[in-house]
C-alpha cells in the first residue's frame, strides 16, 4: 500500500467515478484502475463495486475512507514540516527544477505568475539535465521538475507537459544561412558544437543529429560546451553550427546575430514532462503550482502574465524574454 494509492482511492471515493478521479489527479484512467486494484490486493478486501455505470463503496470501503482521509492530511503535514528543502527554508517555499528548454521558456513566467497569487512563498527555480532533475525529485530536494529526456524512473510519475522547439543555429553571415533549399548532405558537411550533458544522457540536440546519421550522413561533432552562452559564441564565429532550444536563442535570432535553420525531414521538437514523486504527497503549495501549470497548458490562446508586479521594469523585461503564462 502506498500514499499514492490512498490518494487515488480518496479521489475516486469522493467522486464515485474513475474517469472523474483520473481527471482530478491528471492520471490516466487505466492507471487509476490499476492502482485501485493493487490497493485492494494489498489490503485483501473489496473496497468498492461497480453497479451499472455507478460506483458504490462497500461497507469496508466506507470504513477505509474514514481512516484514509485523516492519514493523507497527516502525511501532507509531515511532508511540509520535514521535507529537506522546506525544513530549512520555512513552510512557505517551493523548489522547482527544469531542464534547459523549460527553464528558458515558460517556467520563469509561470513562477512569476504563481508568486503574485502566493506572495508569501519562497520560490526557487533550478536548471539541470533531465536525469539530475529526476534525482532531485527522488531525494526530495525539489518537489516538481519539468524534463525533456526522462529516464522513466519507477519511483516517479511523468505527465506530458508541452512540446519544446529546437533549431539548428548558424551565424548570420554563414553561407548555409543564405541557402533556401538546404539538403541534409549540406547540413552534415558542417561541423557541429554541442552542449555537454550527463554521461548517461542523450541530449535533444544529439537526437536531431542522430536523425541525420540514420539517413546515411556522417555528422562531425567537434566540441562540447558547458554553457549555452559558450555554444552561441562559438556559432557566431561562423566556423560551426549548433543546436539549441528556440527560447535559448530567440534574442540572438531576432537581433540577426544568429540564423535559425530547420529542415522538413527533421523532427525539431521534443516532448517535455512534469515529474513528481510517486510515493510522497505533494505539499499544498506544489499542488497549487501544478494546478496553475495545467490550466496554462490547457489555454488555447497565448497565455499572459498575471497582474504586473510592483516593479514595472522587471515586468517589461520578463515580457520580452518569456512567453505569457497565466490564463485569462
Amino acid at each position: 500500500m502506498t500514499l499514492h494509492q490512498l490518494k487515488i482511492f480518496v479521489a475516486m471515493a469522493r467522486r464515485l467515478n474513475v474517469t472523474r478521479a483520473s481527471e482530478e489527479l491528471h492520471i490516466s484512467q487505466p492507471s487509476v484502475s490499476k492502482q485501485l486494484r493493487l490497493l485492494e490486493q494489498a489490503c485483501g478486501v473489496k473496497l468498492y463495486r461497480v453497479v451499472g455505470r455507478r460506483i458504490e463503496l462497500t461497507e469496508t470501503g466506507r470504513l477505509f475512507l474514514g481512516e484514509a482521509q485523516p492519514l493523507l492530511v497527516k502525511a501532507e503535514d509531515l511532508e511540509t514540516k520535514f521535507r529537506p528543502n522546506v525544513a530549512h527554508a520555512g513552510a512557505g517555499s517551493l523548489s522547482v527544477c527544469g531542464t534547459h528548454g523549460p527553464s528558458a521558456s515558460f517556467l520563469p513566467s509561470l513562477l512569476l505568475c504563481f508568486r503574485q497569487s502566493h506572495p508569501g512563498v519562497d520560490l526557487t527555480l533550478r536548471t539541470e539535465t533531465s536525469h539530475a532533475a529526476e534525482r532531485l525529485v527522488l531525494t526530495s530536494q525539489v518537489e516538481i521538475a519539468v524534463v525533456t529526456n526522462p529516464s522513466y524512473s519507477p519511483g516517479l510519475i511523468y505527465q506530458p507537459c508541452r512540446k519544446e522547439r529546437l533549431v539548428i543555429l548558424a551565424a548570420n553571415n554563414h553561407p548555409i544561412a543564405k541557402k533556401r533549399n538546404l539538403t541534409l548532405a549540406e547540413l552534415a558537411m558542417n561541423p557541429f558544437v554541442m552542449r555537454r550533458v550527463g554521461a548517461d544522457e542523450v541530449s535533444s540536440a544529439e537526437q536531431i543529429l542522430n536523425q541525420i546519421e540514420t539517413r546515411g550522413y556522417k555528422v562531425n561533432r567537434i566540441m562540447k560546451w558547458d554553457t549555452t552562452y559558450a555554444l552561441k559564441a562559438a556559432v557566431k564565429t561562423g566556423n560551426c553550427l549548433g543546436i539549441l532550444y528556440w527560447d535559448l536563442a530567440e534574442a540572438e535570432i531576432k537581433a540577426r546575430e544568429l540564423k535559425a535553420i530547420e529542415h522538413p525531414e527533421l523532427k525539431m521538437d521534443v516532448q517535455s514532462f512534469t515529474v513528481y514523486h510517486k510515493g510522497r504527497l505533494l505539499s499544498s503549495t506544489a499542488e497549487s503550482f501544478l494546478d496553475l501549470l495545467r490550466k496554462c497548458l490547457l489555454t488555447t490562446e497565448t497565455i499572459r502574465v498575471c497582474p504586473p508586479p510592483r516593479r514595472p521594469g522587471l515586468y517589461s523585461e520578463m515580457r520580452k524574454s518569456v512567453p505569457k503564462l497565466c490564463p485569462a
